[in-house]
């Protein structure tokens, strides 16, 4: 170092060794300080970036559980435009077309039984025809003709709708199913086919239910000031085909077969006989004793289209 003032010199000596540590120092504390906040940065973000993914996952895997115990109004909340948001936004594309379907097959079974419904569905082109045995019931209303005839269609309307759905109820809780409506009729199956535990009590019980809740439907018309109604009804029990009936484009869903003929001419005849509920004695023999019923023998009888006369029985009960 110079003093200019004095023409002086000072000379100072350092050790090279010192400052190489003292160097060494400071690099080892910066080096520490950086790699740390390197660590703690990458600890950070790794934190918030596993929570984000891991909340998006959580709430794709919550709706689904969600589904699974019947709620198919779940869905998820947008989670951006990456693949779990890709995700998400399939899940909820996926629970619209549940809905649809569902939606669709609840409209189906407006139109059909259940019970067919489902098999339509679980087996559309395996229904070509199956042999069966089922009790076969008809029922209609009594001079549907003359009642329609004076009155407005959507009065007419009004009544097969509260009449048939009614009627419907009773087939269907003694283990039943509605095959289709003939105008003012409802034609019924009981088979092991459709599930039906002893068919031919089964149809009976659903005949002498059916006349007891015509008489309530009545006391209701009554009360209203409408006319009143009367049903017939005739069971057959045999041999049947279950299956698709029609073209390729269009089916039908159907059971035929004799036992169908003569469980509508069993129907009609019950206005000729003057009596409520008619069955054959394929049914009679089958059904066994029933509470409150008595089952009187009218022994054979010619009906319309039939060489071979039928057996009949006349079912009577106390209330009915």
């Amino acid at each position: 170092y110079s003093l200019k003032s004095t023409g002086w010199f000072v000379l100072i000596e350092v050790d090279a060794a010192d400052i190489f540590s003292a160097i060494r120092a400071l690099i080892g504390v910066l080096l520490t300080v950086t790699s740390g906040g390197i660590l703690i940065a990458i600890g950070l973000g790794y934190f918030f970036s596993r929570r984000f993914i891991t909340d998006r996952v959580f709430a794709v895997s919550s709706a689904a559980r969600q589904v699974s115990k019947g709620n198919l109004s779940a869905r998820v909340r947008s989670l951006g435009d990456d693949e779990i948001g890709q995700l998400g936004k399939s899940f909820n594309q996926m629970m619209e077309g549940l809905v649809a379907r569902q939606r669709e097959k609840e409209v189906f079974g407006h139109y059909l039984s259940t019970t067919i419904r489902d098999k339509i569905l679980k087996h559309p082109d395996a229904l070509s025809g199956e042999d069966t045995e089922a009790a076969v019931l008809f029922s209609d209303i009594r001079d549907f003709s003359a009642y329609s005839e004076t009155r407005p269609p959507h009065e007419v309307v009004n009544m097969l709708n509260r009449h048939f759905s009614r009627m419907v109820k009773v087939i269907q809780d003694n283990g039943g199913v509605v095959e289709k409506f003939i105008g003012d009729a409802v034609m019924a199956v009981f088979s092991e086919y459709f599930g039906t535990t002893d068919p031919h009590r089964s149809a009976v019980k659903a005949a002498v239910a059916m006349r007891r809740e015509l008489a309530d439907l009545n006391l209701e018309f009554a009360g209203e000031g409408k006319q009143t109604i009367d049903i017939g009804t005739g069971i057959h029990a045999g041999p049947v085909v279950a299956g698709n009936i029609g073209s390729v484009d269009r089916k039908n869903f159907t059971v035929i077969g004799n036992t169908v003929d003569i469980a509508a001419r069993l129907q009609a005849e019950t206005k000729i006989l003057h009596h409520p509920i008619l069955i054959s004695a394929e049914v009679y023999q089958k059904c066994g004793p029933l509470d409150g019923v008595s089952f009187i023998d009218t022994e054979e009888i010619q009906v319309k289209g039939k060489q071979r006369k039928i057996h009949v029985y006349r079912v009577e009960c106390e209330d009915i």
